[in-house]
């Protein structure tokens, strides 16, 4: 059986295998998608995140964002929770939980915009919206609470998989943005494991 673990090494090992130069590359080139819709062009709030080392980053995203005078929020993890916080700039972060570059709280908003697109970072994706992540459940938890968030998985091409296993509390995406793909997952059905 093929289980959520298994998945998990197997797009850890896809994503370590590519080069720093492959990464960069890629990076640049989701961002300039991600900079084509539409719906980013017109939003006033975007949650971004601090990619690690091997995640794909949106770096450029981000200094697109701030130059277009977009409130950007980034992820900071309190124990098992998070929440997101205004930034104005790369000076507004400092390395936080799991080494992760956190926004300093005493500098930054704390955001509560139920109407922000939310672009997220994670292990796995499926074109049904399904997300893999590290399983701490931060963003799912996030989402729970703040559930009409657009949510934009990001992730390498491959970092898709066939399907993804999920269960009643794992909330989906609406979107998936890879370098060469823009997923509308909205209309997929999706089946949830028992």
């Amino acid at each position: 059986m093929v289980t959520k673990n298994s998945i998990r090494r197997s797009l850890l090992e896809k994503r370590w295998n590519l080069t720093e130069n492959q990464r960069q590359e890629m990076s640049q080139l989701a961002s300039a998608r991600a900079i084509e819709q539409p719906m980013l062009e017109q939003a006033s709030t975007l949650y971004l995140y601090s990619a690690t080392d091997d995640e794909l980053s949106l770096a450029i995203l981000m200094d697109w964002a701030l130059r277009n005078h977009k409130v950007v929020g980034m992820p900071k993890v309190h124990g098992d929770t998070m929440d997101f916080y205004q930034i104005h700039s790369l000076e507004d972060l400092r390395p936080g939980a799991f080494g992760i570059l956190e926004p300093v709280e005493q500098h930054c908003v704390l955001l509560h915009d139920a109407d922000a697109i939310c672009m997220v970072p994670g292990i796995g994706f499926d074109t049904s919206g399904g997300r893999l992540g590290h399983g701490k459940g931060f963003y799912d938890k996030y989402f729970a609470q703040y559930p009409s968030l657009i949510r934009i998985g990001c992730a390498y091409d491959v970092q898709m998989a066939e399907c993804i296993p999920t269960e009643p509390l794992d909330i989906p995406m609406h979107y998936i943005l890879t370098p060469t793909q823009w997923i509308d997952c909205r209309w997929e059905k999706r089946e949830y494991d028992e």
